[in-house]
C-alpha cells in the first residue's frame, strides 16, 4: 500500500482543487439574493474558473515541464488556496470574479499537473488502474463539495465556506510533500530549448486534439447539467438541504462510471464502444431532465442515469491523453492541450444555459445543449481512436499491446 501513496497523493490533490471548482454551484441562490446577480452572473462565476486554461491550456503544459510536475502541483494548490482565501473576503461581485479567475491559474496548474504526475509514480502494470481512480476526481470532489454544503446548508456563511474549502486544499500539499518523491534535479529535466521541440512534436499530430476535442465535448455537458442542479431544484421549491444532497448525489455516481470505464475499454467495446454508451447516456437523460415534463421521480433518476453513464467517458479520454504524445513529444503539453478544450467546454456549457434561462424564461429548451454535445463526442471518438489520425488503441492485456501512434501522413 505505500508504495502507491504517491499517486493517491496526486489524485487527492486533484480532487481538492476541484472542490473549489464545485463550491460555488450550491450558493448561486444566497449569491444572487446577496450580489442581485442573473442566471448568466451565475453562469460566468462557474465558468470563469476555467479563465487560466481556456486562455493558456498549452502554456501550463510547458511550465510544468520547466518546473517539474511534482513542485507544479504545489505551486497550483498553494496560489490556490491563497486566492481562495483572498476571495473569502471580498464584498463586490466583480471582486470574486476576479479572484474566482486568480483561483483559475492555481487549479489549472494542479488539474494538468496532477494525471502527469500519476504517469510518473504509478507502476506500469497499476497505471490504468490509476488513471481510473484520476477520472473520478471530479465525481468525488463535486458530490462531496455538494454534500458538506447541504449538511452546512443556512450554519455557515459564504466566507466559512470559501475559508473551509481553502484548508482542505492546504492539507492536501501537506500530503504530496510527505509522500511523492522529489522532482528529478533541474540538471536532469529538459532544457527550454527541447522544451520547445516536445511542444512543437506534440501539437503538430493530431492524437491530442482529437482526444481534446472529445473531453471538451463531454465537460460542456456534464457542468452545464450539475452545475445548475441545484438552481434548478430550488426554483421548483425543493429545500436547499434536500438539493444539495440531491445534487451530491447525483455528481457522486459519476465516479461509478468513471472507475468502470477503465475497465470496460479493455473488452471488446474498446474506447468507442464505452464513449458511445456514455453519450448516448447524457443525450437521452438531459431531454429526460429538461424538455420531458415528466414526474420528478423520472427526471431524478434521469439525472443519476445521465451522471453515472456519463462518467463512462473521461475515464477513457484521460487514459488516452497520457499517451496521446507522439515520441518525443510532451506528456505535460498533450495534458495541458486537453485541460484547455475541455475548460473552453466548462466555460461555454454553464453560460450557454444561463443565457437560455434567461431568454426563455424556463429550463425547457437547454437539453438540446447537452444533446449537441452527446452528437460531437460520438463522432470526434471516431477520430481519436482512428489508426489514420495518429491514435490506435490495442488491448492493454495483449502482449506488447498499447496505445501508439501512426505515422503522420505526409
Amino acid at each position: 500500500m505505500r508504495q502507491q501513496l504517491p499517486w493517491i497523493a496526486a489524485v487527492i490533490g486533484g480532487m481538492t482543487a476541484a472542490m473549489h471548482l464545485w463550491k460555488v454551484p450550491p450558493f448561486v441562490p444566497l449569491l444572487r439574493d446577496e450580489f442581485g446577480a442573473s442566471l448568466t452572473d451565475a453562469g460566468l462565476l462557474i465558468g470563469i474558473m476555467q479563465l487560466a486554461g481556456v486562455i493558456g491550456g498549452l502554456f501550463f503544459g510547458i511550465l510544468i515541464e520547466s518546473l517539474g510536475v511534482r513542485r507544479a502541483m504545489v505551486i497550483g494548490l498553494v496560489a490556490l488556496t491563497a486566492a481562495s482565501v483572498a476571495g473569502a473576503f471580498v464584498g463586490d461581485f466583480g471582486w470574486l470574479l476576479a479572484m474566482r479567475a486568480l483561483e483559475s491559474f492555481g487549479y489549472m496548474l494542479t488539474i494538468v499537473s496532477a494525471p502527469a504526475l500519476v504517469r510518473r509514480v504509478a507502476s506500469p502494470e497499476r497505471l490504468t488502474t490509476a488513471m481510473g481512480w484520476w477520472a473520478t476526481y471530479m465525481g468525488v470532489s463535486s458530490g462531496l463539495t455538494l454534500a458538506a454544503a447541504a449538511l452546512f446548508a443556512g450554519t455557515i456563511s459564504r466566507q466559512m465556506w470559501w475559508l473551509g474549502t481553502s484548508a482542505v486544499s492546504a492539507l492536501a500539499v501537506v500530503f504530496i510533500l510527505l509522500v511523492v518523491p522529489a522532482d528529478p534535479k533541474a540538471a536532469e529535466r529538459r532544457r527550454p530549448r527541447e522544451v520547445l521541440a516536445s511542444l512543437g512534436r506534440t501539437i503538430t499530430v493530431p492524437a491530442p486534439w482529437f482526444v481534446a476535442l472529445t473531453f471538451m465535448s463531454y465537460s460542456l455537458s456534464w457542468v452545464a447539467v450539475i452545475g445548475f442542479l441545484p438552481t434548478v431544484y430550488d426554483a421548483v421549491g425543493i429545500g436547499a438541504r434536500t438539493a444539495g444532497l440531491l445534487t451530491a448525489l447525483a455528481s457522486a455516481v459519476n465516479m461509478i462510471g468513471a472507475f468502470s470505464g477503465a475497465l470496460l475499454m479493455r473488452t471488446k467495446l474498446g474506447p468507442r464502444g464505452v464513449v458511445w454508451i456514455g453519450a448516448a447516456a447524457m443525450g437521452i437523460g438531459s431531454w429526460l431532465v429538461f424538455g420531458s415534463g415528466a414526474p420528478f421521480i423520472v427526471t431524478y433518476l434521469a439525472v443519476l442515469a445521465f451522471s453515472a453513464l456519463g462518467g463512462l467517458i473521461p475515464s477513457v479520454l484521460t487514459r488516452l491523453a497520457v499517451d496521446s504524445a507522439p515520441p518525443g513529444g510532451s506528456v505535460p503539453v498533450a495534458l495541458g492541450l486537453v485541460q484547455q478544450l475541455t475548460n473552453i467546454g466548462q466555460f461555454i456549457g454553464p453560460v450557454l444555459v444561463g443565457i437560455l434561462v434567461d431568454v426563455r424564461g424556463n429550463w425547457g429548451s437547454t437539453w438540446w445543449v447537452n444533446v449537441a454535445g452527446a452528437v460531437l463526442g460520438s463522432m470526434l471518438i471516431v477520430f481519436a481512436t482512428s489508426q489514420r489520425f495518429g491514435v490506435r488503441w490495442q488491448q492493454p492485456d495483449a502482449p506488447g499491446a498499447s496505445v501508439t501512434h501512426a505515422a503522420p501522413s505526409k
